[in-house]
């Protein structure tokens, strides 16, 4: 017997009577390689890590001597796992490649750590990528690059990270200019397409009859738009930023949002060459126009250029402190802000000699004017407005100012 099943015998005897055995079940065991699944991304950073899992039960080995059902990777290499079935047989699954990035190293920031009175100043980095923040914790960068100006008010403390993108893939592809055609007034028909992998629609070009605001999304294969935007354009040839961050999937369409784009689109005058690769990552498979059309029409989006996602990590952030000296302040005066952390509003407390109203400023932490006016001691301000942070509330009178730091979470 050879094949699985359930298997009997049947006997008879002189007389021609039968009798049948009990049926017995037979079970062909057929080798097969272990099927292994990433559970995150196999490029990462350091710090990072992959589970790698085995789908099937048996005695494991894996590549780097683990004998378990699954791994947790932090280091590159190729990975796969050997399992010994219950005949003895030894099947080894698909290798993974981990790649490990390492992050860059913290920049390295020049510029004055004290200073007499506010002034304002220029920060030097030693890297082109350096992320400066205004705080620790902050998500959004106050600004990216070399340099960093900041009007310093009060003693400050800038923090510093260098962010690195791995490099990417990228490639090009489309129909890389117009044919015969004209200036389109809808935009029921579109472009389709293909993406092999996760990709980064980065730009496309674009002929348009009139500047202006154009809407372009992409959407799936249900009608779903996936990513849009508005986009500026200028009369004539414009070659748009999109960033478009793309899954792998079939069938997607690139397209105009808008009602009348006044874009150019390609007529059958024009030798059409579907599909339009677009190197390994992606393909132009047809137009949505209908029959042969779909083949004959090409809609509006000329010169793709495509890219895979970029990995960047991020090195240590690290403070730098400029200290302010020599603020002339108002004698015989204090200055109180209460709750502050706050969520926004804030009452004012002023004590001494300088009462009445005073003029107000609300300033981040570079110098950068919010918000002003006048207030009173007792009043309540409000900046709920205001983004979560640090900023600096400056109360301005002839004999001098208070200074004091404001915290908004």
């Amino acid at each position: 017997i050879g094949e699985s099943g359930n298997y009997s015998v049947t006997a008879y005897d002189a007389e021609g009577c039968a009798a049948v055995s009990t049926v017995v079940s037979v079970e062909v065991i057929v080798s097969e390689a272990p099927v292994v699944m990433a559970m995150s991304e196999l490029s990462f950073c350091a710090g990072g890590s992959v589970d790698l899992v085995v789908d099937s039960f048996g005695d494991w080995m894996w590549s780097n001597g683990a004998e378990t059902q699954s791994i947790s990777v932090t280091e590159s290499g190729t990975y796969s796992v050997s399992v010994t079935d219950v005949c003895g047989d030894q099947n080894t699954s698909d290798e993974f490649v981990v790649v490990v990035l390492d992050a860059p190293d913290a920049p390295v920031v020049t510029g004055p750590n004290d200073l007499d009175g506010p002034q304002l100043i220029t920060l030097e980095s030693s890297s082109a990528t350096t992320h400066w923040y205004d705080s620790e914790t902050s998500v959004e960068a106050l600004s990216v690059g070399a340099s960093f100006e900041l009007d310093v008010q009060v003693s400050t403390t800038v923090w510093v990270e260098d962010i690195a993108a791995e490099d990417m893939v990228e490639d090009a592809g489309g129909r890389m200019g117009t044919g015969e055609g004209q200036y389109h007034d809808n935009s029921i028909r579109w472009l389709l397409f293909d993406a092999y992998e996760d990709i980064v629609i980065h730009s496309v070009d674009v002929y348009a009859d009139g500047a202006g605001t154009r809407e372009i999304g992409v959407i799936d294969s249900d009608g779903n738009v996936v990513v849009s935007g508005s986009f500026e354009v200028a009369d004539g040839m414009n070659t748009l930023v999109l960033d478009f961050e793309v899954e792998e999937g079939t069938a997607y369409g690139l397209r105009s949002l808008d009602d009348d784009p006044q874009l150019w689109r390609d007529a059958p005058d024009t030798d059409m060459d579907y599909p339009y690769a677009i190197g390994d990552l992606a393909s132009i498979t047809q137009s949505t126009a209908g029959g042969n059309n779909a083949y004959n029409y090409y809609y509006f989006f000329y010169n793709w250029v495509v890219q895979t996602p970029a990995i960047a990590c991020a090195s240590d952030r690290i403070p730098f402190t400029i200290n302010v000296t020599g603020i002339e302040e108002l004698t015989g005066t204090a200055l109180e802000m209460y709750p502050n952390p706050s969520n926004g509003r804030v009452q004012l407390q002023i004590s001494g000699a300088q009462q009445g109203r005073l003029e107000w400023s609300m300033m981040t932490t570079t110098g950068a004017l919010v918000d002003q006016g006048m207030a009173t001691s007792g009043q309540w301000l409000d900046w709920s407005h205001l983004a979560k942070g640090t900023y600096v509330f400056k109360m301005n009178a002839p004999q001098g100012s208070l200074v004091k730091q404001v915290i908004l979470q």
